[in-house]
């Protein structure tokens, strides 16, 4: 059997994905801006990579 594929469903995840990735990223960026005592270069790698992710996912051209 073959799968279809889901394009409308992948593009609105891949636009909850970049939306939660700006999230990480910002709050990555207000920890430096605002000299929080927190380190977490992990959230904002992760933060990049579910931008990349998401945008590729919302133009239909991920396999995911």
């Amino acid at each position: 059997m073959e799968k279809k594929s889901n394009t409308k469903g992948n593009q609105t995840r891949g636009k909850i994905m970049v939306f939660v990735g700006f999230i990480m990223i910002l709050f990555n960026a207000l920890n430096y801006i605002l000299a929080w005592e927190r380190d977490l270069v992990v959230l904002g790698i992760l933060g990049l990579v579910f931008v990349g992710v998401g945008l590729r996912m919302a133009r239909g051209k991920s396999k995911f």
